[in-house]
């Protein structure tokens, strides 16, 4: 009910909303595959398979032993059916289905803990010379198999100022998640970002603008993971721009610690950042020969920012680079 109370009254006041993402996409066996995968979080089929196995045997008891189990698939159930029933934009990607039903990986996990039990307790009809030590590998081995592999570990190294981006978890199977590859692909990237790594590790914050909030259109990672510096979103709204999709008014109310208005001194300053990388225009070929040109929307903000911060730091036919110098 408390949900309802804040979830409604913009539902409400727009339904077309809820509409206009309805009806679109469906999931299928590979979206099932690639959710079993993140539910569990590894990118092993067999180790998603051992897992699945534990998670059967350990259910029966669980459904036995602890009534919640049972609302909480009842609620698994109805979501899943209200899922194909309105078909939301997206579901037909992992990421998105495996979302949708995010409750069934507690309740998989404990399961599989629990078939690991009744796998120990097998064991204890072992010898006693080798049934403890039996009982307590199988009792290990699932989590340390899960935490050797993780497919998360990408997230840990250092800077990475984008821990939450799809980029580190849209599919955990190998070769299935598409956004390191299309970036490489599609989006050109400066040699400015490689020839920072003269610099020491994370010692700049660079703002990168124009900022998109979709996932395939911000590749924060990906400079990051190239240059070894730090880069967040810079927001041009309010310096360049009125306003833009995706970016935040400038408002006291909006305190972001990982983006800055770049119209604003002192939230520069605050912030630490060291340059302001602007993105230029270009086109990006997409598969099957359909071209877009990306950055339009922005494209005065060049001469605004050569206006604002003067010469430029580094520049060549991909990005511009401002030094802001009182930042320092």
């Amino acid at each position: 009910m408390g949900m309802a109370l804040l979830i409604l009254p913009p539902l409400v006041a727009d339904l077309s909303a809820l509409g206009g993402k309805s009806g679109a996409d469906m999931p299928g066996l590979d979206t099932l595959a690639g959710a079993w995968h993140w539910w569990m979080g590894t990118g092993s089929a067999a180790l998603a398979a051992a897992m699945g196995l534990l998670a059967a045997l350990g259910m029966p008891e669980l459904w036995r032993r602890l009534p919640v189990a049972r609302t909480l698939l009842l609620g698994i159930a109805l979501t899943l059916a209200l899922v194909l029933l309105l078909r939301p934009a997206w579901v037909q990607n992992p990421g998105t289905f495996g979302r949708y039903l995010l409750p069934v990986t507690p309740l998989l996990l404990l399961a599989a803990a629990g078939g690991a039990v009744r796998l120990a307790d097998l064991a204890g009809r072992a010898p006693p010379a080798i049934a403890r030590v039996l009982a307590l590998a199988i009792l290990a081995a699932p989590a340390l198999a899960l935490a050797v592999q993780s497919p998360l570990r990408d997230i840990y190294y250092h800077p990475n100022s984008n821990t939450t981006d799809p980029y580190f978890y849209f599919d955990f199977r190998p070769g299935r998640n598409p956004y390191p590859d299309a970036f490489d692909r599609y989006t050109p990237l400066s040699a400015f970002w490689s020839g920072l790594r003269a610099s020491p590790t994370a010692s700049l914050r660079i703002a990168v603008a124009p900022f998109y909030f979709e996932g395939f259109g911000w590749d924060g990672p990906r400079l990051e993971r190239r240059s070894g510096q730090r880069a967040v979103p810079a927001w041009l709204t309010g310096f360049c721009i009125d306003g833009r999709l995706g970016e935040p008014p400038r408002d006291a109310r909006f305190r972001f610690r990982n983006a800055v208005f770049v119209g604003d001194d002192e939230d520069l300053a605050r912030k630490k950042v060291d340059m302001i990388a602007f993105r230029k225009p270009f086109v990006v070929t997409m598969p099957g020969g359909r071209t877009v040109k990306r950055g339009v929307d922005t494209q005065q903000c060049e001469d605004a920012l050569r206006a604002r911060f003067g010469a430029p730091a580094y520049e060549d036919d991909m990005t511009v680079v401002f030094a802001v110098r009182h930042a320092q």
